[in-house]
């Protein structure tokens, strides 16, 4: 089953990456409830609207990170 990953929508060369990885990737800003795997983000984002759903999953801030850096995260 593949990982679902929610991608802030500025990221789309790291939405690129995941996806060409199997991972389903999906809007952060859009998720409110829903399960997701981790969330990946640049760090100076806002989304209170995901709050609760990422107080369940990993949270990946991606400034300075690698692409391989970032899927040994989410891939640990």
């Amino acid at each position: 089953m593949p990982k679902v990953i929610a991608v802030e929508d500025n990221l789309q060369e790291v939405k690129s990456f995941l996806a060409s990885k199997g991972c389903y990737v999906v809007d952060a800003s859009e998720v409110n409830r829903e399960k997701v795997d981790a969330f990946v983000i640049s760090g100076d984002s806002d989304l209170s609207s995901s709050r609760e759903a990422m107080d369940k999953s990993l949270v990946i801030n991606v400034n300075g990170k690698t692409m391989e850096e970032l899927w040994a995260e989410i891939d640990s």
